[in-house]
């Protein structure tokens, strides 16, 4: 179901926590274009924190 292994005993499975850590380790740019496109929102690049 979903093309994701559920098998405990896979080693190359992806858990949750990493996704999340790569997630806010990505650039402001990329997060605003992701949440954008995710969420259909228009977020502007000039709102990021310098």
């Amino acid at each position: 179901m979903g093309g994701l292994s559920q098998n405990k005993g896979n080693s190359e499975r992806i858990k949750p926590d990493e996704i999340v850590k790569s997630l806010f380790s990505v650039s402001g740019k990329v997060l605003i274009n992701m949440m954008n496109s995710l969420f259909k929102e228009n977020y502007a690049m000039e709102t990021l924190e310098r």
